[in-house]
């Protein structure tokens, strides 16, 4: 049982105030620190497990981020290869366009010779566009040597074949696609042409469409990533953030408390004179 005699040499009582002011003060620090920073668990001490798997699942969802920036990159660099994929296969279509135009008996060996001009002149357009094709240094439609010939894209955090696609990187110059000596400067040659094209056409289509698998797969893995990033965030949120309500409710009580430790200590503090007023 505590004594409640008076006292002039012990405060018992604002002792004991003393100490629920500075667990008050304390709290309400720590309430304030949480609404301010929004988080529940800033430090080791508020919760070192809750800590731990926090900082490991952000930093697995940081890896994720890079992920998706790499699935980006690597959509951009297809699409840019897309394109010009698409400027062969016009350039294509014309020359089969001149190689019909010219296996016909109505035109003269003389005219067949200007539409040969233009049918050399688009070959070597097509040679230049293989050759200039590339994306940040890398070269999309040629193999020189030294030159990548398969490229890897990173599209998950893992060393593994399951988080990386590849595309191979194919040659779609004249020599590639079989037009090596095409010309349509008599009717025989171009009959002849016809054919070529048409084959270097399917050769061309059969590389295209593995680049639009490939453009699949990022754009897939572009999805699955950005769910996964918003399940990691929201993982962190529900382990770290802080309750906003429930943290209001726990200031408001912190605060209290400590107005009313100052008030009562006060009081304790008043015991003493009592006591002198007693002796005098």
């Amino acid at each position: 049982m505590h004594s409640s005699a008076l006292s002039i040499r012990t405060n018992a009582g604002g002792l004991r105030t003393q100490t629920s002011m500075r667990r008050a003060g304390h709290n309400l620090q720590e309430s304030v620190g949480r609404l301010s920073s929004g988080l529940r668990v800033r430090r080791a001490q508020d919760d070192s497990a809750k800590l731990a798997m926090s900082q490991t699942m952000s930093a697995q969802r940081r890896g994720f981020q890079q992920a998706q920036r790499n699935v980006s990159y690597g959509i951009s660099m297809l699409q840019n290869a897309e394109g010009h994929y698409q400027s062969i296969s016009d350039t294509l279509i014309r020359m089969r366009e001149l190689s019909v135009e010219a296996a016909s008996d109505a035109l003269s060996d003389t005219e067949r010779s200007f539409l040969d001009q233009e049918f050399q002149e688009l070959s070597n357009t097509i040679r230049d566009i293989s050759n200039s094709a590339e994306h940040n240094g890398i070269k999309l439609l040629s193999q020189d040597p030294g030159q990548l010939d398969v490229a890897t894209f990173q599209v998950g955090t893992r060393n593994s074949a399951n988080d990386t696609i590849t595309w191979d990187i194919e040659a779609q110059d004249p020599d590639q696609l079989g037009l090596v000596g095409a010309a349509v400067d008599t009717r025989d040659d171009a009959r002849t042409a016809i054919d070529d094209i048409d084959n270097a056409m399917n050769l061309l289509m059969t590389d295209r469409s593995e680049l639009g698998s490939v453009l699949n797969q990022l754009r897939v893995s572009m999805d699955h990533l950005s769910r996964t990033i918003e399940d990691y965030g929201t993982s962190v949120g529900v382990i770290r953030d802080a309750d906003v309500s429930a943290e209001s409710a726990t200031f408001t009580k912190q605060k209290v408390l400590q107005e009313a430790s100052v008030a009562m200590l006060s009081q304790a503090n008043a015991a003493p004179q009592i006591a002198l007023r007693l002796l005098g």
